[in-house]
Parts: structure tokens; C-alpha cells; sequence
């Protein structure tokens, strides 16, 4: 178990699984220099959002991980876009997705990279931001960058 990074995805359209916009590409390829050269894995999440990252980085993916992300969309009204289509958040049925992500996180080598979405920190209790940087090592949280704002901040898992 070593330092694992988590990058969240960019600006995005709405409706399932949406891609990031022209501006989300930028502001992905910002972080570039906050991520390690050489990662010994790069596992992304199951959407467009979470493969634009990887994209937007020049990272080649290794595999995919829906824990990572998935493709259904947690919009601005509250509502979360599914294939089936939308469904109050309240009905979203996350139960169980901390500790499988604390087990998958367990596992991984130093320097390997998620590309994710803000989902995933906030199913490992943090808020989180788009278009940002984390690290994750032993059970704590950091932000290392975000688009337009280089910060810190740790919060305990």
C-alpha cells in the first residue's frame, strides 16, 4: 500500500455518462505536473468523464474500475441521470461503496493513478472538487492541487 493519486474530472456536460467539455480538458491538463511520471497503474472509471482524464493526461489506462466512477451523473438539480433515467438523489443506493473502495485502495501500488470523479472522495467522506488532485495514504485525504488554485487540506478517512 503506498500514496495513491485521484484525479477528478473537469467541467462535464450533463445527462449520462457525459463527456467533459472543451474548458474540463483544460483544466485537467493543468494538473499535469501534480501527478508522478511513470505511474505503475492508471485504472479509470467506467465513463466518458473518467477516460477524458486519462485522455487530457496522455495516461494510458491499465484497466477499469467502476468504484472509481461510473457513468450515471449527479446533476445540478439534485437529480442523479441513470440509462434509465433520472431519479432523485435520496434514491441513490450507495451503501457498501466506502468499504470496497477502502479495500480496492488498500491494495494498490505507490503512485498509481485514479481517474475519477468527486463521487468517489465523497463516498470516502470528503467533499471534494472537480478538476482537482488528490492523494490518498493511509486513510487520509489530500488535496494537492485544484484548477486555478494550488491548496492543501487533509481529512481523515
Amino acid at each position: 500500500m503506498g500514496k495513491v493519486f485521484i484525479i477528478t474530472h473537469g467541467e462535464k456536460y450533463d445527462g449520462f455518462d457525459p463527456e467533459m467539455t472543451p474548458k474540463g480538458f483544460i483544466q485537467i491538463n493543468s494538473l499535469l505536473d501534480h501527478l508522478p511520471e511513470d505511474p505503475p497503474e492508471v485504472i479509470c472509471g467506467t465513463g466518458r468523464r473518467h477516460l477524458g482524464v486519462a485522455n487530457a493526461l496522455g495516461l494510458n489506462v491499465t484497466c477499469y474500475n467502476a468504484l472509481v466512477g461510473r457513468p450515471e451523473s449527479l446533476e445540478r438539480d439534485g437529480t442523479v441521470t441513470l440509462a434509465c433515467g433520472s431519479i432523485p438523489r435520496e434514491m441513490y443506493d450507495k451503501r457498501g461503496m466506502k468499504e470496497a473502495l477502502l479495500t480496492l485502495l488498500s491494495s494498490l501500488q505507490d503512485n498509481t493513478i485514479l481517474c475519477a470523479g468527486r463521487p468517489v472522495l465523497n463516498d470516502l467522506g470528503d467533499k471534494g472538487e472537480s478538476a482537482a488532485v488528490y492523494t490518498w495514504e493511509n486513510g487520509v485525504i489530500t488535496k494537492v492541487a485544484a484548477y486555478g488554485d494550488i491548496g492543501g487540506g487533509k481529512s481523515e478517512v
